[in-house]
């Protein structure tokens, strides 16, 4: 995870090789999205102290925290979008990547771990997936 201009830079745990063996590349994805909004709120919350110019700075470094939990083999870590918002994606596996986006709503089953991360996620959705 890097930092580069005020903006989180993360190294996400696949490359586009690797969707190619799945399939064509797919247009979406199944998993949670961290809420950058949530997670900035949460921030403030718990430490209300906190100089507001170093909110996003925090937030980095606990999705860089968070994402060293994640088994980076049953769950990559992707960009997605969602209503014009982006997202980094904690997937639910290499089974939830695919175009038809009502079949991967059929497929919604977390992984009971990742539901202690509701306070900073989005509800599990499918989301469109970005290039990188």
């Amino acid at each position: 995870m890097v930092c580069v201009n005020g903006a989180l830079r993360i190294k996400l745990s696949f490359s586009f090789d690797n969707i190619y063996k799945i399939s064509s590349l797919p247009k979406y994805v199944l998993g949670y999205g961290i809420d950058r909004k949530k997670l900035n709120q949460l921030i403030l919350e718990k430490a209300p102290d906190i100089d507001p110019s170093w909110v996003d700075n925090t937030a980095d470094r606990v999705i860089g925290r968070l994402l060293d939990f994640i088994d980076n083999d049953q769950h990559w870590i992707v960009p997605g979008e969602l209503n014009g918002d982006s997202f980094i994606v904690i997937s639910f596996g290499q089974e939830v990547f695919g175009d038809g986006c009502e079949d991967l709503k059929q497929k919604i089953r977390p992984p009971e771990y990742l539901d202690t991360w509701q306070s900073i996620t989005c509800r599990p959705t499918v989301f469109e997936l970005l290039s990188q």
